[in-house]
């Protein structure tokens, strides 16, 4: 890819291009090598066109701090329809210009919160719990609250918030039930759960396909692109708790028994579950 020599009319009109396909569809970030122009470009926007201030233009990007790794689903607009779980640092401090030709700094990470406090607005409140220090200690997050702790036994007092999501970690949770009966305590009535999971296709064959694509094919990409060989074994163990997960049908009846309404589970590429559930009103 070439770098931009100058921010030219010609180069802003890319820029408009491709925050329109972007926003068309309805993704939050797009490189001008997906829509075939070889230039080190690229837009972003957490919010998906939600919120102006959120949108981010980078022309000549170079990284700056690395640090740590986070496991993502990700998909990409210029092939549609597919996601795949990609590592990527922790934190990025990325310099670039923006589409004025000014330098810019943007460091980051916490996809998942940065996009929970851009669909909050000013009067909202967001809390992050993890039971890891170092994790929290990578977090960037002006305007979240972020508390040690663990799923089965948060650090919050009763009836104290409108929504819990869980990203992708049922699998680490030491007692799925014990973790429900906490999110229905701090939760106020009417309030709703969200849980983010990756689970077992349903075949024999796309299983064993999935395995070895998890457990053979992204550990070697994955070392190949970082260099290291601990790459590999964190994608290993990261396929082998998608296969030791708690089995959806277990999942829904946890959440009832916890006393959840309107449990539903949503899925995406028959591997992307989605469960939702709301306290009751009263």
């Amino acid at each position: 890819m070439a770098d931009v020599e100058a921010v030219t009319p010609e180069i802003e009109a890319l820029v408009d291009e491709m925050i329109a396909a972007m926003y068309a569809e309805r993704g939050i970030g797009l490189a001008a090598p997906q829509i075939g122009v070889g230039l080190r470009i690229f837009v972003m926007d957490l919010s998906s066109g939600r919120d102006a201030s959120a949108l981010t233009v980078c022309i000549n990007p170079t990284w700056g701090e690395r640090d740590g790794m986070q496991l993502e689903e990700e998909g990409c607009l210029s092939l549609p329809g597919f996601v795949a779980t990609v590592a990527r640092p922790a934190r990025a401090v990325v310099h670039a210009l923006d589409r004025r030709g000014q330098a810019v700094t943007i460091d980051g990470t916490g996809l998942l919160a940065r996009q929970a406090l851009s669909l909050l607005g000013p009067g909202g409140r967001l809390t992050g719990v993890d039971p890891s220090a170092g994790m929290m200690a990578q977090a960037r997050l002006p305007g979240v609250a972020l508390l040690q702790g663990r799923a089965e036994a948060l650090p919050l007092v009763d009836a104290d918030v409108d929504f819990v999501s869980l990203g992708y970690a049922l699998r680490h949770l030491s007692d799925l039930r014990a973790a429900f009966a906490e999110f229905a305590r701090v939760l106020r009535p009417g309030g709703r759960v969200l849980l983010l999971e990756i689970t077992k296709p349903p075949g024999r064959l796309a299983r064993g396909l999935l395995r070895g694509y998890m457990r053979v094919v992204v550990p070697l990409a994955a070392r190949w692109v970082t260099g290291r060989a601990d790459t590999a074994t964190l994608w290993r163990y990261y396929w082998d708790t998608i296969e030791a997960c708690i089995a959806p049908e277990q999942v829904m009846d946890a959440l009832r028994d916890a006393g959840f309404h309107d449990v539903q589970r949503h899925v995406e590429l028959g591997i992307f579950s989605e469960y939702t559930a709301r306290k009751a009103a009263s």
